[in-house]
């Protein structure tokens, strides 16, 4: 076999995989009734506080599989747009369930729901809960601390001085 015909079998392959792509998509999914969540039942990714998104090989690369799942129903998502889930289920590929919003209206909605993390949850936090009120419990009744009692507070517990300050006046850890 030629070159010509080697490039010409790798088109007829990739069109004919093309074709078969809504079908390939759809067999991963657990396609239940309207008003369920569809489970995707393959590859996952971005495994985030014990959140699994689906993801799905195509065009050389994962793409979400609810994004796939809304785009097959729907027509193609706009540029910079997420796939957003009602249900709050990250696996979920019902497309009832999914509608497209930016960044901004995807963290609104974390929030109006009441699932964006807080405190000690965030994977990147430094303090616990309990460090909190023990280091509000510090801070002596007036307007102004001694000077050098936010700093020493700040080296004990491996954080900054401002941070020291928010947490006094609860502009961090507001929740505790």
């Amino acid at each position: 076999m030629n070159r010509k015909e080697a490039a010409s079998l790798a088109r007829a392959a990739k069109a004919a995989k093309e074709l078969l792509m809504p079908e390939r998509f759809w067999s991963k999914v657990d396609i239940l009734g309207d008003n369920e969540c569809w489970p995707w039942k393959a590859c996952t990714r971005n495994k985030v506080s014990g959140f699994e998104y689906g993801a799905f090989w195509l065009n050389r690369r994962h793409q979400p599989a609810s994004r796939v799942a809304w785009e097959l129903t729907n027509g193609a998502m706009a540029a910079g747009m997420f796939a957003c889930h009602r249900c709050d289920n990250p696996g979920c590929c019902n497309p009832a369930h999914i509608f497209p919003g930016t960044s901004q209206e995807n963290t609104a909605d974390k929030v109006a729901k009441g699932r964006q993390v807080k405190g000690e949850r965030v994977h990147t936090a430094k303090i616990t809960e309990q460090d909190v009120l023990a280091i509000r419990a510090m801070r002596p009744p007036g307007k102004k601390a001694p000077v050098g009692l936010a700093a020493s507070i700040a080296e004990k517990y491996g954080i900054t001085k401002q941070y020291v300050s928010e947490i006094w006046g609860k502009k961090s850890w507001s929740s505790v």
